[in-house]
């Protein structure tokens, strides 16, 4: 039996730089096989949080160069494990290991 994973992203499907992220941290740390399928919907707007806290501030007309740069240079590979696994709201920090490793296989 397959699995679907799918990702909503706040952006329009020229930017797709959240999906890039996104799937850079699945491709380091997890083993995909033919019964997961990963699709993503891309709302086309932004939301904005009241307590949104982020490590580093791209204005939104860079915000596709920088994706793309992150997958360029391989940028994934030089972020620590542990601030990508966060249960708790952190400046600099991410829960998106927590929630994959429900659903998909570490490597």
């Amino acid at each position: 039996m397959s699995e679907m994973i799918i990702f909503c992203v706040e952006s329009n499907s020229h930017s797709n730089s959240d999906y890039i992220y996104i799937m850079e941290t699945i491709h380091r740390f997890y083993k995909l096989d033919n019964q997961i399928n990963i699709q993503k919907i891309n709302t086309g707007s932004k939301t904005k949080y009241n307590s949104k806290e982020v490590a580093k501030k791209i204005p939104d007309s860079e915000k596709v160069k920088e994706a793309a740069k992150f997958r360029k240079n391989k940028t994934i590979s030089r972020l620590e494990e542990d601030k990508l696994r966060s249960k708790d709201k952190h400046s600099n920090r991410s829960n998106i290991l927590t929630i994959l490793d429900k659903y998909l296989k570490s490597i």
